[in-house]
């Protein structure tokens, strides 16, 4: 699709493309060159057992990943460089894949990497990809013998989340840091998910197991998923916190609600140390809010979860952090649109 795209967009109704083609992976070099366009690559990807994914989409000004549907990865930062991941679950088999990429005025760049229960990190390779229909399962149908003649089984690993207690409550200027006990009587936990209000939010692949992020006010309830090493998994209890408006912060529901998803202001911008948001929400449910450095590291993220439309007025603190230019992303999860600002801490 070509047009005056000034950023990733979902082409989903953008109707027919300018031009198609084949090709054997997501390479954008032989692509007709067009200044702010969008470009989609659809196939299937062939998963060689069951279990957990990763992927790492490298894109230079904007790309998303999708498999069966699900958006796994969207970022969208015009002229800076990003490695972004994203985690899923699929069965042995062939998953529909989409990744789109867009390119403003530099030379295109899009490459996605994967590792998987029984392979590290590497690029996805032409022999991992098929186009057109999938026709089954890989290795050639067959059935699924084996497995070797262990007679055991497996333990479940068991999880608990130690702090914060449940009914806990917060200001929305604080960051809430969730921490985990998981264990596995034989064997080792491999991984720690965590949930809030039953949405994936955050996978931890490193004891201790923790994570830390801010809420707007709401009631929100966290759980956490240990999964060992041969694939089980066992949720933990859930615990409940609310998180009330801070001296600063506050949702302003006007009668006169935004026709249009928007950064309204940063202000101040250049600040030291903390400024504010101001965002206009056309649309009721759950918005993220990512401010990266220039090098493309996240170094804080703030969920807006069940968000009634309206304006939101939203303070930021960059405390501990050193002067320099940084990236704002606000991201509308529904639709997928994403907007960003540059902003300046001087200290």
């Amino acid at each position: 699709w070509k047009g005056a795209f000034v950023q990733l967009e979902n082409v989903d109704g953008f109707g027919s493309p300018s031009d198609t083609g084949t090709a054997d992976n997501f390479d954008v070099d032989a692509l007709p060159v067009y200044s702010g366009h969008t470009v989609r690559f659809e196939g299937f990807i062939n998963a060689p057992e069951t279990g957990d994914y990763r992927f790492e989409l490298d894109a230079k000004e904007g790309g998303a990943l999708s498999i069966d549907g699900q958006t796994v990865i969207w970022t969208s930062r015009p002229g800076q460089p990003q490695v972004h991941e994203g985690w899923v679950r699929l069965d042995a088999g062939y998953h529909a894949i989409t990744v789109d990429h867009y390119k403003k005025l530099s030379n295109p760049q899009i490459s996605l990497r994967w590792d998987g229960p029984s392979f590290g990190l590497r690029a996805v390779a032409d022999g991992d990809l098929v186009w057109g229909t999938a026709v089954g399962p890989p290795g050639g149908g067959g059935g699924g013998g084996g497995g070797g003649g262990g007679t055991g089984e497996n333990t479940p690993p068991v999880v608990e989340i130690t702090k914060p207690g449940d009914g806990r409550t917060f200001t929305a200027d604080k960051r809430v840091v969730f921490r985990v006990d998981a264990s596995d009587a034989d064997g080792e936990v491999e991984d720690v998910y965590f949930y809030v209000n039953g949405t994936q939010r955050k996978r931890d692949k490193k004891a201790p197991w923790k994570w830390g992020t801010r809420f707007a006010p709401g009631t929100y309830t966290i759980t956490a998923e240990a999964v060992d090493t041969e694939g089980a998994r066992t949720m933990s209890a859930p615990i409940d916190i609310t998180v009330v408006a801070s001296a600063q912060a506050g949702l302003a529901n006007s009668s006169a609600l935004p026709t249009e998803f928007a950064i309204e202001d940063v202000y101040p911008n250049p600040f030291n140390p903390s400024t504010t948001l101001s965002l206009a929400m056309p649309q009721a449910g759950d918005y993220d809010i990512t401010i990266y450095d220039v090098a493309g590291r996240t170094v804080q993220e703030i969920l807006l979860l069940d968000q009634e439309a309206g304006y939101l007025e939203l303070p930021l603190d960059l405390s501990g952090h050193a002067s320099g230019v940084y990236i704002l992303q606000a991201r509308q999860s529904t639709s997928g649109q994403t907007l960003t600002e540059r902003v300046t801490l001087l200290k």
